[in-house]
């Protein structure tokens, strides 16, 4: 199968398929189970980057949120939620924006942490290299399944190499953003977890997780963490953060700009096991005007009551679009490679038509030492063939 059509969210409720045809054929494969993740998500370790120096089993770069949210199982010692001395309902979310430096795209999207990581793990964890498959981040997993949400045109690099598959986002397609508006949208994200949140901002903190599809496509990838209800590691632990503009009124175009944003952020939630959001709503000027917190359950109860369309005829839901995820993935962990020895390159790609159920996601060989290097760089190469 070479593409993968946008309209085959369709075929997920349709039980007449068509054994004939390799799409239905990995429909079919697909829709055996109803487990979207054959295993759950396990939280293999977690590590604080501080200018781009990674500390394994360290939770110094995890922010603290100062809001009281369910209570966490095991609190840290002595550890009592403090209640906010400084203004939060009506904060300037543009303050210091003027002073701040965006990261480089190229450190946002690099695999850096991901590959550090699995040399820690299989060094010091007692890993193997077989208990890998799809080495990536949830950026870029997230990417992949925002192609239903939003259907704009991306690409994506797929190396497949020593029974490995490295997937990756290709950052440097992304416009170039010069609209300061925009920019300052962008910041009063940053600016509202620096409003909710107690921490170091000079560093970052990381848990490294993996899941598998089907007992035989395990996914190994690191994700960001906003902040946690107590300083110490765990999935049930942590809390994503988001902006969203004030809601004026409940029409439908407002509430489904809204419901995009909460599916969004339920796919990149459900890869960390994360079952708590707090979302908040700033007016026009910027200015924090609301806070809500939402359970998992919240999210997809507010999605599944408004379903968004990928095409006219296809529904996305809180179990559509993790079909649609493990039918790609399954669809790129099958592809033939002839020598696996070597690294192959391809493009991963969606293409937008004006006919909508036209658009599809392809994958072409492409050859390009200089971004497989870029991809997986010397000293993994190095580390892996020494396996």
């Amino acid at each position: 199968m070479d593409e993968i059509y946008l309209d085959i969210l369709e075929k997920f409720d349709n039980l007449d398929l068509d054994d004939d045809k390799p799409e239905d054929q990995l429909i079919s494969e697909c829709l055996k189970s109803s487990e979207i993740f054959s295993s759950p998500c396990e939280e293999c370790t977690f590590y604080t980057d501080t200018d781009k120096k990674i500390s394994f089993e360290d939770v110094s770069g995890l922010n603290v949120i100062r809001l009281q949210l369910a209570p966490h199982k095991r609190k840290a010692k002595n550890q009592k939620k403090q209640k906010p001395t400084h203004k939060i309902i009506g904060a300037d979310l543009t303050e210091g924006y003027s002073d701040f430096q965006f990261q480089d795209p190229k450190n946002i999207y690099s695999l850096n942490g991901i590959l550090n990581s699995v040399k820690y793990l299989i060094n010091e964890k007692s890993y193997k290299l077989s208990d890998f498959k799809v080495v990536t981040l949830r950026r870029h997993l997230k990417k992949l399944m925002d192609i239903p949400i939003y259907k704009q045109p991306i690409q994506f690099y797929v190396v497949y190499w020593k029974g490995l598959i490295f997937l990756v986002y290709d950052w440097e397609m992304e416009p170039k953003i010069s609209d300061n508006s925009v920019k300052l949208i962008q910041y009063a994200g940053f600016k509202f977890e620096d409003v909710l949140c107690e921490g170091n901002s000079q560093s970052r903190f990381y848990s490294v997780v993996k899941h598998s599809i089907d007992d035989d496509i395990p996914v190994l990838y690191s994700a960001e963490i906003d902040c946690a209800i107590v300083k110490q590691p765990g999935t049930s632990n942590y809390v994503e953060l988001k902006t969203h503009t004030k809601l004026p009124n409940d029409k439908y175009a407002t509430v489904n700009k809204l419901n995009k944003k909460l599916l969004s952020t339920y796919i990149q939630n459900k890869f960390v096991d994360c079952q708590h959001t707090v979302i908040g709503f700033r007016s026009d000027d910027l200015k924090l005007a609301a806070i809500k917190t939402y359970s998992e359950s919240d999210i997809a109860s507010s999605v599944n009551s408004l379903p968004i369309y990928s095409t006219p005829d296809s529904k996305i839901t809180t179990k559509s679009i993790f079909l649609w995820y493990k039918l790609v993935m399954t669809w790129i962990a099958r592809k033939k490679i002839d020598d696996n020895e070597k690294p192959k390159l391809f493009r991963l790609s969606f293409t937008r038509e004006v006919i909508l159920t036209d658009s599809n996601l392809s994958m072409e060989e492409i050859q390009n030492q200089e971004i497989i290097d870029n991809i997986i760089p010397e000293w993994f190469q190095t580390f892996i063939n020494n396996k």
